[in-house]
């Protein structure tokens, strides 16, 4: 008997779109099938900063997995004009280790009546009027509808004829011991100082066997042309590891003595197609926030959102070509336009009058740890430290 739902990648995207299939519609359960390249648990290179905003979907299925981490409590910010902090009083997120979170996740969604196969890699597809073949290295498997979670290689990205996409990042990471002037364990912190840099350099507390270390790395986004005012595609070409070097060394340590990881994300663009026939995508394979490159409280998200629209009508061609409006207009998809349409301010023609916007304003990072965290917004304190940005943008003003 076919699946109804076949998901190409047991990350968060595809593992939470599978639990929120069968949260959602209990008939569904053992009907729905997560493939898995790799063999868990296996490595996943990612900074791990999880905002509480994905966790409270996880405890909306009840698949939080338990898991060593480091709870963040606040965001530091350095830029060319000022540092700034944003502490709300309570916690707003978490750092997890991809290998040991994904591992967990998948036990829990397949305790919930989800078939997961691991070391089961696409080879191919095939899509008819009754649905989609999905060839394996372990033979054939055949569902109506195919969901494409595997990420920034996505080959059912590809199989919808879509390029790579014009906002790709460069990602450099290592784990470290702690060095100078590195933040209370309870922070994230984000060096954005080089204001031609279209990125920034991160510290994160993580845990790796137990060992309190730092997750340091670099993100530069390298856009093409025309993609972001004022951002030439040849600023993206930084050397990662110079730059890391150069970081580690201000701190006392030696990126030399340390396991280098590189990577890639793809950066969300607008009108990107996420749907075609019986297929649609989800979490990075759609794109994720090509200012940060937070990509895990996204994909959670993403999948929750792709979960529950499949349980809400038929899958038929003609209502799976409504996920197009249903994720551009949802929460998360406004969130990404947002973002979307700052990347001239941050990284490209606008980024000196906004860094003297945001200079001091540790009200208006602490509003942003807060939604990141999906902790309620007090009003007035959130006025004040937008109309201060907003009036300092305006006029100029030091």
């Amino acid at each position: 008997m076919a699946d109804e739902v076949i998901i190409v990648g047991g990350g968060p995207a595809g593992l939470v779109a599978a639990a929120s299939l069968v949260v959602h519609d209990a008939a569904l359960r053992g009907r729905v099938r997560v493939l898995e390249k790799a063999r868990y648990p296996r490595e996943k290179l990612c900074a791990g900063g999880l905002g509480d905003r994905g966790w409270q979907l996880l405890e909306r299925l009840g698949i939080t997995p338990d898991v060593p981490e480091v709870r963040v409590n606040a965001i530091r910010l350095r830029t060319s004009q000022a540092e700034m902090l944003g502490r709300p009083g309570a916690p707003i997120g978490r750092v997890i280790r991809r290998i040991e979170f994904d591992h967990a996740l998948a036990q829990s969604v397949a305790r919930l009546g989800v078939v997961v196969e691991d070391g089961v890699a696409m080879t191919g597809l095939h899509e008819d009027d009754s649905g989609v073949l999905v060839q394996t290295d372990a033979g054939p498997r055949r569902a109506g509808v195919l969901v494409g979670a595997d990420g920034v290689g996505s080959r059912v990205r590809r199989s919808l004829g879509l390029h790579a996409g014009g906002l790709r990042a460069a990602v450099l990471e290592v784990d470290s011991p702690a060095g100078a002037g590195d933040p209370p364990r309870d922070t994230l912190h984000f060096d954005a100082r080089d204001p031609g840099l279209p990125g920034y350099l991160w510290d994160f507390p993580t845990l790796v066997d137990g060992e309190p270390l730092v997750c340091r790395g670099v993100y530069v986004l390298r856009a093409r042309a025309g993609q972001v005012d004022g951002l030439s595609p040849g600023q993206g070409e930084a050397d990662l590891e110079a730059l890391l070097g150069a970081y580690m060394d201000s701190k006392g340590l030696d990126l030399s003595a340390c396991r280098r990881k590189r990577f890639a994300e793809r950066g969300w663009e607008p009108r990107t197609q996420v749907v075609q026939g019986r297929r649609l995508l989800v979490g990075e394979a759609a794109g994720i926030d090509p200012i940060s490159g937070e990509g895990i409280a996204q994909a959670i998200e993403s999948g929750f959102a792709a979960g529950r629209f499949l349980t809400r009508g038929p899958r038929t061609p003609a209502r799976l070509a409504r996920w197009q409006t249903a994720s551009a207009h949802g929460r998360l998809g406004w969130d990404l336009w947002v973002r979307n349409r700052l990347l001239g301010m941050v990284y490209g023609a606008g980024r000196p009058r906004l860094e003297r916007a945001l200079a001091g304003n540790d009200g208006l990072l602490t509003a942003g740890c807060r939604h990141w965290a999906a902790l309620p917004q007090p009003a007035l304190p959130l006025a004040g430290a937008g109309a201060r940005a907003a009036w300092r943008f305006a006029t100029g003003a030091e």
